[in-house]
């Protein structure tokens, strides 16, 4: 089982919603739970726990929470960050290792030095509007409906062992808030990270 985790504050619920739009079109089993206190944690122990739950677990973090997930050792191969965390600090990035992904906003320089002074074995995707992140938008279209031209500008790696090469399309919106254009671009990264097919991006909403 692949497990995603989303760590911040409201934005992780954007974030998280995308993802699961995402996957209504696709055959994969895909759960999602979200932490934000002890007793979050307790109630889904078990559910966090279990490695044959489903292909995909999405955990929305609270940074209150963080340390008790920590000290389990849960492994995550994708951990995303929107937005900065007051008193950030990640002892091991949950033990993640140079085949993980963390996807990060990297226009907010706060969380950018935070993550780097980590100094994790896992890949980092940056997200963001400007030249050298990873993934940006390079337009957004409210013709019709709102859409976000979705645009890599390196090569990210999948979890299959395929490079998805530098390349742009559109991902039809069925939010308006400009704030969400980060959790856009970071959900829609770790589904192709996950070797979600491009192809999909052109039938559905978000």
């Amino acid at each position: 089982m692949i497990r995603i985790g989303i760590i911040g504050g409201n934005e992780v619920y954007h974030t998280l919603t995308i993802i699961l739009n995402l996957y209504k079109s696709v055959n994969i089993a895909v759960k999602s739970v979200c932490i934000n206190n002890e007793e979050d944690l307790i109630k889904n122990m078990e559910l966090l726990t279990d490695d044959h739950c489903a292909d995909l677990l999405i955990a929305t973090i609270s940074e209150d929470i963080k340390i008790k997930l920590d000290q389990m050792k849960l492994k995550f191969r994708i951990l995303i960050f929107i937005k900065d965390i007051a008193n950030f600090k990640l002892s091991n990035m949950f033990f993640m290792n140079h085949e993980d992904i963390i996807i990060i906003n990297s226009d907010d320089k706060a969380i950018f030095k935070s993550i780097i002074s980590e100094k994790s074995d896992a890949k980092l995707v940056t997200c963001g509007f400007n030249m050298k992140a990873s993934i940006t938008a390079s337009s957004i279209s409210e013709v019709d409906s709102k859409i976000v031209q979705y645009c890599i500008q390196r090569d990210i790696p999948t979890f299959s062992g395929k490079i998805v090469e530098r390349q742009e399309f559109p991902v039809y919106l069925t939010i308006t808030d400009e704030k969400d254009i980060y959790s856009i671009l970071a959900g829609v990264t770790a589904a192709i990270i996950n070797d979600y097919d491009i192809k999909h991006f052109n039938k559905i909403y978000v």
